[in-house]
């Protein structure tokens, strides 16, 4: 039940962001993942010592070492497939359900303690909404993460920076 309320919420607040930006961003544009696919998820995060679902679902804010293993997931993608998109879409969900109960700069620091590439996949991740926007939305959509995240955000981050997931740079 606890999770079927969670689903509604954060659909709730992705439809509330598309709404509001009168635009659909990659991520309201991608199907929902199947529970097959979240269970394949939790495959390849038992090989970094975290049960995914259960994790994203139980875990308290402040979890600094269960927030490094979930985050650490995201180097086994290389390419932007399926499985690659259901993580970011985890990701992004659970970030902004994350930064409504506890805030930006919490999760700034959870993203800042992390290895320099962890760190560019995360933010990458949370950011390729923005990026892969039209191009008349996306300056807007860039320019209003950065001044509403910008401890998340700082001048010097660069999408897709020598990431290999978003090939570009």
């Amino acid at each position: 039940m606890k999770r079927v309320i969670a689903l509604f919420i954060i659909a709730g607040v992705l439809s509330a962001g598309a709404a509001q930006r009168d635009t659909v961003g990659a991520y309201d544009a991608m199907s929902l993942p199947t529970a097959a696919e979240r269970a394949a998820l939790d495959v390849t995060a038992k090989r970094h010592h975290v049960e995914f679902s259960k994790a994203l679902h139980d875990m308290s804010d402040d979890d600094v070492k269960t927030w490094s293993q979930i985050f650490a997931v995201s180097m086994d993608f290389h390419t932007f497939d399926r499985a690659a998109q259901v993580y970011a879409y985890q990701i992004y969900t659970s970030w902004l359900y994350f930064v409504q109960s506890a805030g930006v700069e919490k999760y700034a620091k959870l993203v800042e303690a992390q290895p320099p590439a962890v760190r560019q996949r995360i933010r990458d991740i949370l950011y390729f909404d923005a990026a892969m926007a039209s191009q008349q939305d996306r300056e807007i959509r860039e320019k209003e993460l950065r001044s509403k995240c910008p401890q998340l955000f700082p001048e010097s981050y660069v999408f897709g920076k020598d990431d290999d997931l978003f090939k570009s740079g």
